[in-house]
């Protein structure tokens, strides 16, 4: 230190030296404090520029105040002062946050204590329910073209609902013809139970006075709610719902057991993921439907397409397989391998020859999981569907794995998978929609127990007959009354009927849109749409208008739309071809089908007039 420094601090040693012991020690700290912070951040100008000492710098003879501490380097004791001021700086911003915080979720707090009375009536007050429908835009942007309906009721007992027509003004709810659902048997409309005597004349039952579906359905909302809250393996399941409808399903059915999904897309992509894994073979139909073919791509499994419905094709892939087991000195049980099929395929309306394909999977050894989503409960004697219609049943050899829906025919929400007892257990654990989604609703599960009771009994016969009658007047009326332009593509036994144009209005039609008649794609599915939006403004009638593409060639040659090439990526996919689709349904009447043929060949012939001048 400086000699004016020296002397203070030489006095201060010696009172420090008088002190009593206990204060010596403190004294003393302090002391050394004083000179190691002097010495970090008192320097001299004139010795850093290596000039003369001044007064008060220290000598050169002195040593180091660091030695204070054991520490030699100034360097080092001021990087540990930073250091050390940094935590300080950093424990007092971290205490000032946490308080406030605090202080956040204490306004918070406040801020959700219950209302006074006073404050509850005045937020009841202040409270709007939003419209369950939308109200119509009926301002000056809305688009006049804009299709579809908003049904706002069913009218009971027939085929017709009440719905606005979008882009109508004035929009109001009107009387429609519903030729778009699938409730196939009348159950959903309430048909089932109450026109067969008016339909056929045989010895039918009485119709009764309250839909037993609807009194179910009630039943189970008054008693369960409205949602069970919770995936089926946790508290989601409701005894006497949902396993309720399992058993009456799997007795139905003639298997062991079922497993009960909440919805039918899910019950779908479940069942495949479930079973095929990376490293298992899946050979599926090219045309099969959007959740199947979901299922497919999740499984991650090596998959492969054949044409779509075409057995001949389908043998082809299976001895593909097996020479590239042969090939590779591979046996068939070194893997899971599986057939993915429908029974009447969605995207097309086409019926599965079952028989024959039961046959290959037998001769190659496959798995069979068969989508019978549309043909339960329309075909077979009690509505079993396709496998009851061929004599086959749910379970190995014969069909080792079956989906059903119980949202088309059995007009409920839900879908369910079918089999023994080892297949339906193991999805328990490794269907994703079984573990992962909430069940469906205690109420739904009600009505579809209901209308399984329906289906399977003498209103079912019933209904199953009406619906095959329906579906014969249908395309004796199209060959009639649109022979010269359109043709029904689908099965004869499908009630999901497709109409495309013949060959000679197609190729027209494609000429005059592009100068070729090879690809009329673009041009069949705009005709398509005028025509379902002029019957459904001008008559009140709702079809769906199919958009696609599809080219000429074997589909020609078979009489049924394909999508060529195959699909890529060897995957399969649900493809569209230009179309128009109606569904066919037992709360239809006669006239109501008829009456629907001559107003889709009136919109079509002024559709093909005013768009290419075809005729």
């Amino acid at each position: 230190v400086c000699p004016a420094e020296a002397t203070v601090l030489m006095s201060t040693s010696a009172a420090g030296a008088a002190l009593p012991s206990q204060l010596s020690s403190s004294y003393s700290a302090g002391l050394r404090i004083g000179l190691l912070a002097r010495s970090v951040f008192v320097r001299s100008p004139v010795a850093e520029s290596g000039g003369a000492l001044e007064a008060c710098d220290v000598p050169p003879t002195s040593p180091p105040v660091a030695t204070v501490w054991g520490w030699e380097d100034a360097a080092t004791v001021r990087g540990a002062l930073v250091f050390l001021l940094l935590c300080t700086a950093t424990a007092t911003g971290m205490f000032r946050t946490g308080k406030k915080r605090r202080r956040d979720a204490e306004a918070k707090v406040r801020d959700l204590a219950a209302p006074t009375p006073e404050e509850e009536e005045k937020i009841l007050e202040a409270w709007r329910p939003e419209p369950i429908v939308p109200a119509s835009d009926t301002s000056s942007s809305a688009s006049p073209t804009e299709e579809g309906i908003i049904i706002h009721s069913i009218v009971r007992g027939t085929a017709y609902v009440m719905a606005e027509v979008k882009g109508d003004y004035p929009s109001a709810p009107r009387r429609i013809l519903n030729m778009a659902s699938f409730d196939f048997l009348g159950i959903g409309s309430g048909s089932a139970h109450a026109r067969p005597v008016r339909l056929l004349d045989d010895d039918s039952p009485p119709p009764t006075d309250a839909d037993p579906v609807v009194r179910a359905a009630l039943s189970g909302l008054r008693r369960y709610g409205v949602g069970s809250c919770g995936p089926r393996g946790f508290y989601g399941t409701i005894g006497p719902a949902h396993l309720g409808l399992e058993s009456a399903l799997a007795g139905f059915c003639g298997v062991p057991d079922s497993s009960l999904y909440s919805d039918g897309c899910s019950a779908c992509s479940s069942a495949v993921t479930a079973f095929a894994k990376r490293g298992d073979v899946v050979v599926a139909d090219e045309a099969v439907c959007e959740p199947l073919a979901t299922g497919t791509r999740l499984s991650r499994a090596a998959v492969r397409t054949f044409r779509h419905n075409d057995m001949d094709d389908l043998e082809r892939v299976l001895a593909d397989i097996r020479a590239d087991d042969e090939r590779n000195g591979r046996r068939s049980t070194d893997q899971r391998r599986f057939l993915v099929l429908e029974g009447i395929y969605r995207a097309t309306g086409q019926v599965l020859p079952l028989r024959r394909a039961i046959e290959i999977k037998r001769k190659y050894k496959y798995r069979l999981i068969l989508d019978e989503a549309v043909s339960f409960g329309v075909m077979g004697e009690h509505g079993g569907g396709l496998a009851e219609e061929c004599s086959f049943t749910h379970l190995s050899p014969d069909v080792e794995i079956s989906v059903i829906s119980l949202e088309h025919a059995l007009a409920s929400v839900g879908g369910a998978v079918v089999g023994d007892s080892e297949v339906t257990d193991h999805q328990r654990l490794s269907g994703a929609g079984y573990c992962f989604s909430a069940s469906g609703p205690p109420f739904a599960a009600l009505a579809g127990e209901a209308a399984l009771r329906l289906c399977h009994g003498e209103n079912g016969r019933v209904a199953r007959k009406v619906l095959g009658r329906n579906i014969e007047a249908a395309a004796r009326a199209v060959g009639k009354r649109l022979g010269v332009l359109a043709k029904v593509a689908s099965d004869p036994r499908s009630p999901i009927v497709y109409i495309i144009l013949n060959e000679a209005a197609a190729s027209q039609l494609g000429e005059n849109a592009s100068g070729g008649g090879e690809d009329s794609g673009e041009a069949e599915s705009m005709l398509w749409r005028i025509v379902a939006r002029r019957m459904l403004v001008r008559d009140g009638l709702f079809m769906v208008a199919v958009p696609g593409k599809w080219t000429w060639g074997v589909g020609r040659k078979r009489g049924g739309p394909y999508r060529l090439p195959h699909i890529s990526q060897n995957m399969p996919s649900s493809p569209t071809f230009p179309s128009i689709r109606m569904s066919i349904t037992a709360s239809q009447t006669l006239e109501d089908i008829k009456g629907a043929i001559d107003s889709l060949g009136d919109a079509l012939e002024e559709s093909l007039n005013s768009v290419s001048g075809v005729l």
